[in-house]
């Protein structure tokens, strides 16, 4: 995989996922707000997240007011993103089935002010993100943006 090296870990940020760090951090500028740091723990969560919606597809629709928010161990974003990171204010974007990171960060944002997905995004409390991009055997890309304070 190419990309930049990411922290202590010397862990690589591919291109893609970078292309949806920096859609969130000039989102976050034209707003005033602080840009957000890519962080390898928050990286493996969003990484572990979209790889297990891209085996378990089925989990998009089993909770249909949460989509894509709970895993195949019955694990939230609260779950997934506190572990071994610990507490504080947390927010979860995922997507399925936009064929570019661009795709994924417009459905989020262009919700507008009041859409969840949008508003995690402009988060005055968020610090840190993750992300992960995978993709299912059927083709089905799924995205997963997680941030922490």
């Amino acid at each position: 995989m190419q990309g930049r090296l990411l922290g202590p870990e010397q862990q690589r940020i591919s291109p893609e996922e970078q292309q949806i760090v920096d859609l969130t951090n000039e989102r976050r500028q034209q707003d005033g707000l602080p840009p957000l740091t890519p962080d390898p723990k928050l990286m493996n969560v969003a990484r572990a997240h979209s790889e297990d919606l891209a085996t378990h597809p089925s989990l998009w629709s089993s909770h249909p007011d949460h989509q894509g928010h709970y895993g195949s161990d019955g694990s939230t974003p609260e779950d997934r993103i506190g572990a071994g990171i610990g507490p504080g204010w947390w927010g979860e974007n995922v997507a399925r089935g936009d064929q570019t990171a661009q795709d994924a960060f417009d459905g989020w944002f262009n919700e507008g002010p009041g859409g969840g997905h949008h508003d995690v995004i402009l988060s005055r409390y968020a610090r840190f993100v993750g992300v992960g991009i995978a993709q299912a055997p059927d083709g089905t890309r799924y995205y997963t943006e997680d941030l922490r304070g």
